[in-house]
């Protein structure tokens, strides 16, 4: 089991855009990006995990919310359909890794059967479902 010390490095890694070793051994989870009960997008590993994928869906135009892989600066164009990649996870579903130093963050580990050694998705996706400051919820695509 490792300690709260090394959850908290590897979390701070995820948030850096350094990469572990647990997120090169699963290479399975997909999450689906919702809003509205509807799939906007799904986020996936592949690579053993050194390579994050993002593909939007025709919902996704209607949506209201920004593309989560462009930068603010730049005009949000995207094809539908179309796979992004990135070596580092994009903020918008960095950001949704809990904080390591939060006081519930290891009950709410265990509470999940999480051990904090998981794939980053696997984490965000038992996790960081909802988000009070975002309008998109994530989920754990059973498919």
């Amino acid at each position: 089991m490792p300690t709260f010390k090394e959850i908290r490095q590897r979390l701070e890694n995820i948030i850096k855009g350094r990469k572990g070793e647990s997120d090169k051994r699963n290479d399975s989870i997909k999450l689906k990006i919702e809003k509205g009960g509807k799939t906007i997008a799904y986020l996936s590993s592949e690579n053993d995990g050194k390579v994050y994928t993002l593909k939007y869906t025709d919902n996704f135009k209607t949506a209201g919310v920004p593309p989560f892989n462009m930068k603010a600066k730049k005009k949000p164009e995207i094809e539908i359909g179309k796979v992004y990649k990135s070596e580092i996870l994009w903020y918008a579903f960095a950001a949704r890794v809990p904080n390591p130093s939060r006081p519930d963050f290891k009950k709410a580990l265990e509470e999940s059967g999480l051990s904090g050694n998981e794939p980053t998705l696997e984490i965000i996706g038992k996790l960081s479902k909802k988000s009070i400051s975002r309008s998109w919820d994530i989920e754990i695509d059973a498919a």
